[in-house]
């Protein structure tokens, strides 16, 4: 009975080890760089990022999609502007550093959320006070 004791504890220890070691460059790819989004906003606009995605990285009609707010991952950001999925400059690191990356992505995380409709006064359109009705 010890043995098969000994066998399992052995499994569950080795099991929950090799969860940890697989997990790990999950959590470090997920990892957010700090970045300085001053130094980052300057880039966005130096190297051609609103072109396409707008100065708030809104984005731009077809040609560029929304990057802000609420950014994609920081290691999918990096993985599309050095190897790009589709009609995209490819960005190596001779012109855009991991730190230069890591700062626009700083500048991509600060743009806040836009402003509801609903908090807008000019834009509410309250019952029996629309154009004279």
């Amino acid at each position: 009975m010890r043995p098969l004791i000994y066998l399992a504890a052995s499994v569950c220890v080795i099991s929950v080890g090799a969860a940890a070691i697989l997990c790990a460059p999950a959590r470090a790819q997920n990892a957010q760089p700090s970045g300085n989004a001053a130094h980052g906003k300057q880039l966005f606009a130096v190297d051609g990022c609103y072109e396409c995605h707008g100065y708030q990285g809104e984005g731009g009609g077809f040609a560029g999609p929304k990057l802000a707010p609420d950014p994609l991952p920081y290691s999918f950001v990096l993985r599309q502007l050095r190897t790009p999925l589709r009609a995209m400059p490819v960005y190596t690191s001779e012109v855009l550093t991991d730190s230069d990356v890591a700062d626009i992505y700083a500048y991509l995380r600060s743009i806040p959320q836009a402003k509801s409709v609903a908090s807008i006064p000019m834009l509410r359109c309250d019952p029996g006070s629309c154009n004279g009705k």
